[in-house]
């Protein structure tokens, strides 16, 4: 039912928002204090080792175990671990909620909540979002997956890359593109040699040929 003119929607009660709160999942916190004045966060356990966090208004910062195998992890400024303390490589901060992880050679992706949204199991995770899906890699191979880490585009083709309005262009050789949905099923088939934006429904490419064509996303191809 449409709201009527000059209503506002009913905002919610501070009993609604403190149930939210208690189903966010409670982040662990490393024992310690925050040392305002040299921006870190002191832990009491000596074997973590804090980083300063880069300006006083930086959410977050590393923090690592140190040793043959040392591993990292992020806390925020209330010395909340947001990023569990046991991957090799991590990012400072997060993009649409994820930060980039890995251990060894093998990428995965953790939620702001600590929680592993993608194991580290992929050569590569593209650090950008494109129409809210990632690109990804592995032997080779590429594919696209969205923010809860679904494979959307399973890991077939040379290269990938969302095109927008749905569809994707995919590589199955080099500098020949084709057209997938995001069920991977085949709208054009790869003969443009490079990849641009669709908008409204069309996008122009060009074919071996060196001519321009519209490409329409029902599958119709005309020439320019």
């Amino acid at each position: 039912m449409a709201l009527a003119s000059g209503c506002q929607p009913k905002q919610p009660s501070s009993r609604q928002e403190s149930k939210a709160d208690t189903l966010r999942p409670k982040l662990e916190k490393l024992a310690g204090h925050l040392d305002s004045v040299n921006n870190i966060w002191v832990a009491d356990d000596t074997r973590y080792s804090p980083d300063p966090f880069s300006s006083p208004e930086s959410p977050y910062a590393t923090v690592s175990i140190p040793g043959d195998t040392a591993v990292v992890g992020l806390i925020n400024r209330k010395g909340e671990i947001v990023v569990p303390i046991r991957y090799h490589q991590i990012s400072l901060g997060f993009a649409y909620g994820l930060n980039n992880v890995g251990i060894g050679d093998k990428h995965g992706l953790v939620n702001e909540y600590g929680q592993e949204v993608v194991p580290p199991v992929y050569d590569y995770i593209a650090m950008d979002v494109e129409d809210s899906l990632i690109r990804i890699g592995m032997n080779d191979k590429y594919g696209l997956i969205d923010l809860q880490g679904k494979v959307v585009i399973p890991l077939e083709y040379a290269d990938v890359k969302s095109v927008g309005e749905g569809m994707v262009a995919v590589m199955k050789e080099p500098q020949r593109w084709g057209i997938v949905n995001l069920k991977n099923e085949r709208i054009h088939p790869p003969v443009f040699t490079y990849t641009d934006r669709f908008v409204n429904g069309v996008v122009t490419l060009q074919q071996a040929d060196g001519e321009d064509y519209l490409v329409y996303a029902n599958g119709t191809v005309k020439k320019k």
